[in-house]
């Protein structure tokens, strides 16, 4: 007898994916999010609107970009003024590189610490990636607590450490 759908689903889903819950986002209308990197703003004028479309009818978006970004770094570099011996990362949003990084360090025992409360998706992505990761508390001013943060990169000797500033990347 063939098992329903269902059943053959369950049994091919990691149990510790199955147990997840789902990152809830809060409704932020009529807010001003700080949290998101979001802009409350509409776009400031509507010839600003009107070149952006008009730049994005020129992709061609049935071709892959280049996938080392190298115009987009290029600019990077010049108006940030990042030297060129040093790399770029470009991924699309920091839950992307935060995966990344994780996944390069992902191995048996590897730790990921970051001081909390802060950024969500530096635990979520450590259990998707099967990767311990431990929390640090803030002072209960929020600051970074050194002494803890100093003693739990001893304990836990992390493979990557994420410290954002202001607390969210």
């Amino acid at each position: 007898m063939v098992k329903p759908v269902k059943e053959w689903v369950q049994a091919l889903i990691r149990r510790d994916v199955v147990e997840m819950k789902a990152y809830h986002v809060a409704d932020a209308s009529g807010l001003l999010k700080l949290d998101a990197m979001e802009n409350p703003f509409s776009w400031p004028d509507d010839q600003l609107k009107q070149d952006w479309l008009a730049s994005l009818s020129t992709i061609e978006a049935n071709r892959y970009p280049d996938p080392q970004g190298d115009a987009v770094q290029a600019s990077l570099r010049k108006v940030m003024g990042i030297d060129p011996d040093l790399g770029l990362m470009l991924g699309n949003g920091s839950d992307e590189i935060i995966q990344l990084l994780i996944q390069a360090v992902a191995r048996d025992g590897a730790v990921v610490l970051a001081p909390e409360p802060g950024f969500v998706m530096y635990k979520v992505l450590a259990e998707i990636n099967r990767v311990s990761y431990q929390g640090v508390p803030l002072t209960s001013s929020f600051q970074l607590d050194i002494n803890a943060m100093l003693d739990a990169i001893e304990r836990y000797q992390p493979a990557i450490i994420f410290l954002a500033q202001p607390n969210n990347p």
